[in-house]
């Protein structure tokens, strides 16, 4: 239904010896590090998903020979990061068991924010010393946002990038990797869009949520998600299979229309601001630009026909993510989108007096497959 590209990630050093073919080959001109798996195997028994997807422990040196070889291949060639220490985050984990915490914020004091920003110092200076571009995802929080600026004043070509869910969900509720944070850091993660500190926004959308069935088994004993949130009685520190915190469901629908309501219409952004960290941005940094990203001739004709003034309560009804649920159920949003086309062909729309959009268009994304020396991401 979209069209798309993908970023690998890098898990061991057998894939950074890869990486040449999967430029020439496939178009692939952007990668991935979950620098929070470094910490190893032994935290497999708390991320089975980390066990099912052969994510094996790996070493700085496996980093430094991955920015060594994106670097090589000029722009728009980038690595993404993760930056998370895991390996201070497991022992904070074992000092707050034997505290007995398990409420919800205890994810965010096990991997607090230095955890996230000293991974950005560190890692940002190898990309100076390799001369790598960078993308830190999930930018949350001060710290970080120190680490970003510093980096740029020694010319390292660094990109901030965070989520809808941080910006508008506290460490009280909901679980994620990095954590969220303190309901004070919010509004300052919405100043760092505001300045340019963080200049990408991206859904991080993953399937793996929990299942609509044990929502609603979940619900009939303690009541509607969207009242009762993180009152869940469930153990924080309980296993991947079992958690019941993470924020995962209806981030890709939602990552619009929470930045039109929160955002936009309530005056923390401009919706040309909007435009240029959601679209033109990532298409700069990502080399599809200005194939998209652009209004222009011989650019695709992509566009999202908003509705500012659109006014109600977001709803499982509203919902179609194959979870079936939303973290952000209950919510008033001002500022929905109501149609969408892709290269000119029409795939969803919300007639006036419907309940629901539509989706209306075939499946006609194509993949996107990039090439070395696009120096979109060089222009003013």
């Amino acid at each position: 239904m979209a069209d798309y590209f993908y970023t690998p990630v890098l898990s061991k050093p057998d894939h950074v010896a890869e990486i040449p073919d999967l430029v020439d080959k496939h178009g692939i001109t952007s990668f991935k590090l979950r620098l929070h798996t470094k910490a190893g195997e032994h935290i497999w028994d708390i991320w089975h998903t980390m066990k099912v997807k052969a994510m094996h422990y790996y070493h700085d040196g496996m980093v430094y020979s991955a920015m060594k070889a994106i670097a090589k291949l000029g722009p728009p060639a980038i690595l993404c990061m993760h930056c998370e220490n895991w390996e201070i985050a497991y022992v904070r984990r074992a000092e707050l068991m034997a505290q007995g915490r398990q409420d919800p914020a205890a994810w965010d004091d096990m991997s607090p924010p230095f955890c996230e920003a000293g991974h950005i110092r560190t890692y940002s200076y190898y990309a100076k010393v390799t001369g790598c571009p960078i993308l830190i995802r999930h930018t949350t929080c001060e710290e970080s946002f120190e680490e970003i600026l510093k980096a740029r004043a020694e010319g390292v070509n660094i990109t901030g990038n965070t989520n809808p869910h941080y910006l508008t969900i506290d460490k009280n509720i909901w679980r994620t990797n990095v954590p969220h944070r303190d309901p004070a850091t919010l509004p300052k993660i919405w100043d760092a869009i505001k300045n340019g500190v963080i200049d990408t926004i991206s859904s991080d959308s993953i399937y793996r949520a929990m299942s609509l069935e044990t929502i609603e088994k979940w619900e009939k004993e303690h009541g509607p998600i969207a009242e009762v949130g993180a009152k869940y009685p469930h153990p924080i520190f309980a296993g991947a299979g079992e958690i019941s915190r993470d924020a995962m469901a209806g981030r890709t629908e939602g990552l619009l229309y929470i930045m039109l309501s929160e955002g936009v219409n309530k005056g923390r952004i401009s919706l040309e601001r909007l435009v240029q960290v959601c679209c033109e941005n990532p298409a700069r940094k990502f080399g599809i630009f200005p194939k998209k990203g652009l209004i222009a001739v011989g650019s695709d004709a992509d566009f999202t026909v908003v509705d500012l003034e659109k006014n109600m309560k977001l709803t499982r009804d509203h919902v179609f993510n194959s979870n079936g649920w939303s973290i952000w159920e209950g919510r008033q949003i001002k500022g929905w989108p109501v149609m969408t086309i892709l290269r000119g062909n029409v795939m969803m729309d919300w007639p006036d007096g419907e309940a629901k959009r539509r989706i209306v268009g075939k499946p006609i994304g194509r993949y996107l497959a990039r090439r070395l020396g696009d120096q979109a991401d060089l222009l003013d």
